[in-house]
Formats: C-alpha cells, structure tokens, sequence
C-alpha cells in the first residue's frame, strides 16, 4: 500500500511539472535500457536534457525517445559547472517511467560534469559605448564633459544568444566626480545579469564667480560677478549656473571674493528680509490706505511676517502677497 502510494504521488507530481513528453507510460513498465554516459557536456539551451549526458539505446524506440527529450535540469550560469552522477540520472529515469520495473544498464563515466556554451561581450567596447551614451546625455546640461573609466571592465560572460543591454537612470541632478553607472544585460530578451561601469567624471559649466566679498542682505546685480566657465564636479549639484540665476538677487548666505556662487547663497525669488522697506497695504472692506513698513522677519510669498509702519512704534503681522510687497485686511 506505501509503495502504491508513493508512486500515485510521484505520477501527480511528474504529471504537473513535466511536459507531456516527459511523462512516460506503463506500457514500457519492463523494456531495458542502456546508457552511455559522458564525462562532459556542453549545452546551448536554458535546459539539460538526457540526451544531452548520455547515449541512450532501447529496443523500445519510443521509450528510447522519451527519455532522451527529458529534462534534468536548468542548464548552469555560463562559467559554472553542474556535475550529475550514474544514481542521480537513474533515480530521474525511474521516477518518470510510471511505474518502471525494466532494466537500466550502464557504461561510460561515473559522473558528468556540464557547463554551458557561452559567448563574450567585450568589456572595452561596451565601456565605450556607455561612456557616450552618458556623456551625451549630460552635454544636454553641462557646457563640458569629459568621461574616462576608473578601471578597466572586464569582458562579460554570457550564454548563446541575442545580447542586448539597458542603461539604469542617472541622476544629473546628483553628480560627483565618480560616476558608478548600472547596466542591465539581457540575452535573448529575458534578463541575465548586471555590470556597474565607474567613470571618473570632470564637468565645466558656465558660472558667476564674486568680484568682491558680498554681505547677506545686499542686491546684487549680474556686474557683481565674472562669468567664467570652471570645474564643477564635485559641486555640480551645488551650483547654480548662469542660466538659472535671476537678476536683481538678494545674498543669503555670505560670498567671498573669487567664490562660485551657489544656490543656497541666493534668496528665492519674492523673499523679504528683515530690515526690508517694503509697501503696506491696509485693507478694511472697500477701504484701502498704502503707506511703507519695515520688515522685522524674513518671508516668502504667502507666508506672514511682522512689519513696523513708518508711523507707528507697534509691529502688525502681514501677508507677504509680492515681492516687497505685503498686507494687512481688516485694519
């Protein structure tokens, strides 16, 4: 009854996991079989197949054909080996042949050693090719840009097939200067392994270098600065380049003379600082009175902050509507 058993579950899980071909029936319960099997084997496929170990023979023909379409295995990672013995080839056999009384006779090796075929991508050119599809790409936002490997990559072992590769996405708004790009490396479309290329990476953009040592809260103008194209890549995303700088601009954070100017130094667009003169607006239904203020907090527009009137020693809470200009409803 436990024999009985076990086969009803061995022939349940063959019959779901094996191709139709796979699954042998019981009308060759008693032929014999003999298998040559080899020392080596390489397989081109994603699978090993019986055929691919050994030499099968049977005076059954159909029975000879089943088992050498059946599948043992996926075949290993190029560069790996799998190594199948005589007992674990036969216990497939057996487990397969629903149920199998028939003789198997050996002969050849003891044990198999299988790799699979494999084909090289040049490590060289694929460096190259990524190193311009790169250095395109951050040409779009830097005025120079020079790339050059960090270390040579090594060639790429991979299986027989259609080779294709995918840049992951970088961050340009992100860059130092060494630049760790990921490439995915497919075979066949289906993925198969992933390659990191480092480049040292050197960028020149155009940017405002001070004149003279500027204060937090002066206005400046583009005659404050040189325009000069410099390094930048260890900054680059510190930066503020040329093209992004508005002008009038008010200082922030303080700049030193012959310092690039960055993007924390500058206040944003339509800020008020302390000490500002800004226009007060006083609002009270349809009645309306403008006079001037003076700022005691630094804001944004939309934000409230205290402002003193010309004529009063006592501080009011504003809403800050514009650039220099706030308001006040229900005075």
């Amino acid at each position: 009854m436990h024999h009985a058993r076990r086969l009803l579950c061995s022939a349940f899980f063959w019959g779901i996991f094996l191709l139709p071909s796979q699954v042998v029936r019981a009308a060759f319960v008693a032929d014999d079989l003999q298998l040559e099997l080899r020392a080596d084997a390489v397989v081109t496929g994603n699978h090993i197949l019986m055929s691919d170990l050994t030499g099968v023979a049977s005076a059954n023909k159909q029975l000879k054909d089943a088992v050498e379409s059946m599948r043992v295995g996926n075949a290993p990672r190029v560069g790996h080996v799998e190594r199948y013995t005589r007992a674990e080839l036969e216990q497939q056999v057996r487990s397969r042949l629903i149920p199998y009384s028939g003789k198997i006779e050996w002969s050849g090796a003891n044990a198999i050693k299988v790799r699979s075929a494999g084909q090289i991508l040049s490590g060289d050119k694929l460096s190259e090719e990524i190193k311009e599809i790169v250095k395109s790409e951050l040409k779009a936002k830097y005025a120079s840009v020079e790339l050059n490997p960090s270390s040579p990559l090594a060639d790429v072992e991979l299986p027989v097939g259609e080779v294709s590769w995918k840049l992951r996405p970088i961050d340009v708004d992100h860059l130092f200067s060494l630049l760790p790009v990921w490439v995915d490396v497919s075979v066949n479309k289906q993925p198969y392994r992933a390659v990191t290329v480092s480049f040292l990476l050197k960028l020149k953009t155009n940017v405002y270098v001070a004149h003279r040592d500027l204060l937090v809260g002066t206005v400046v103008v583009a005659e404050d600065f040189e325009a000069k194209l410099e390094d930048v890549s260890d900054i680059a995303q510190e930066v503020v380049p040329i093209a992004d700088v508005e002008m009038p601009a008010r200082v922030k954070k303080a700049v030193k003379k012959g310092q690039i100017l960055m993007r924390d130094q500058l206040s944003q667009r339509g800020m008020v600082f302390r000490g500002d003169s800004v226009k007060l607006m006083l609002t009270d239904g349809g009645l309306m009175i403008e006079t001037r203020a003076i700022a005691e907090q630094d804001g944004n527009v939309g934000q409230l902050v205290k402002v003193k009137p010309e004529t009063s020693d006592a501080a009011v809470t504003a809403l800050i509507v514009a650039p220099g200009v706030v308001k006040v409803e229900g005075m």
